[in-house]
């Protein structure tokens, strides 16, 4: 927690530091202040927000938090920003389902999947309404982490695990807008659709005494929705 709260605490002063250059500089000729506003350069940030789906692959449905970063590079030509980013996102999204059966033999069992990382590669196209306003839009290919895990205890047997993992590929949807606060700083607000392809994971089981590994787990198609906000410094 306290490299955390010591990060947070050198972000903000950097950012203030700019502030204050860009207030100690005054009106610029138009030549220097064309190159403040432009657009074109290399930027990293942080970013966090939120996910909802249908936990069509077994996710559990609703809203998870997520918290990551991005960087990526744009070039600007008149109203036009075109570039192309990266980002990874940490959420917490899971879901599980718990089942029982009576019998002979009654058997229970806990079923977990979660979907712990998410990253896109994008490219982004944008119009400035003002020089310091872009509205953009981005496509690119998103993927996802998925593990999935299910304790199943047979009486009088012991417990079994049975668990695997994959990463989902898919089509990664967006837009959004962004703001230049300073020629270094920006502020960014980004809705996305991602549209994972189905794909099996191959699951093991332990103990193998009591079963067997190599089964198939097919995923179905996972459709994501993405809100997310961030601040990005640009380097010159």
């Amino acid at each position: 927690m306290l490299k955390v709260v010591l990060a947070a605490l050198g972000f903000t002063a950097v950012f203030a530091m700019d502030l204050a250059r860009a207030a100690e500089f005054g009106p610029l000729p138009a030549s220097a202040e064309a190159a403040t506003r432009s657009w074109t350069g290399c930027y990293v940030g942080p970013e966090l927000g939120g996910i909802i789906t249908g936990g069509t692959s077994g996710a559990g449905g609703g809203l998870a938090a997520t918290i990551g970063g991005l960087a990526g590079c744009n070039y600007h030509s008149g109203h036009a920003v075109f570039g192309a980013e990266g980002e990874i996102m940490w959420s917490n999204l899971s879901g599980s389902n718990d089942t029982a059966s009576a019998g002979l033999f009654p058997t229970s069992s806990f079923a977990t999947t979660q979907n712990r990382w998410n990253g896109d590669i994008a490219a982004r196209i944008g119009y400035l309404f003002r020089y310091d306003i872009l509205s953009y839009l981005k496509i690119g290919a998103a993927f996802g982490d998925y593990k999935f895990t299910t304790t199943t205890t047979t009486f009088p047997f012991p417990e079994t695990l049975t668990s695997g993992g994959l990463w989902m590929a898919g089509l990664l949807l967006g837009g959004g807008a962004e703001l230049m606060l300073t020629p270094h700083w920006f502020a960014r607000g980004e809705f996305d659709v991602v549209l994972f392809s189905p794909k099996d994971a191959t699951l093991t089981c332990t103990p193998t005494v009591f079963c067997t590994s190599g089964a198939t787990l097919s995923t179905q198609a996972e459709a994501q929705f993405h809100a997310k906000i961030g601040v990005t410094y640009r380097f010159m």
